[in-house]
């Protein structure tokens, strides 16, 4: 249960965080030195897909928080060399 809520935290806070910065990216003029495209987007756009996104991040949410409570003990957490390289390989 505790690597479940764990990771569900990790992904609401990376995905809270990461709302949070587009939404002072659009509304905010703290990164317009940094601007490569010419091209403005349509107003109202981030505002009108975020039904999407909130219901792809419920999706991810829950299957990642029951598949980190289901399936936890699958997992090996001990060190192993050849596993590591087997990985990376």
């Amino acid at each position: 249960m505790n690597v479940a809520m764990i990771t569900m935290g990790t992904l609401l806070g990376s995905n809270l965080f990461g709302l949070i910065y587009s939404i002072i990216v659009m509304k905010g003029d703290f990164f317009s030195s940094y601007i490569i495209q010419d091209k403005s987007y349509r107003k109202g756009l981030f505002w009108e897909r975020m039904p999407l996104f909130l219901f792809n991040f419920v999706i991810l949410l829950a299957l990642s928080g029951v598949g980190a409570y289901f399936l936890f003990d699958l997992f090996s957490f001990e060190f192993n060399i050849g596993v590591i390289i087997a990985q990376i390989a």
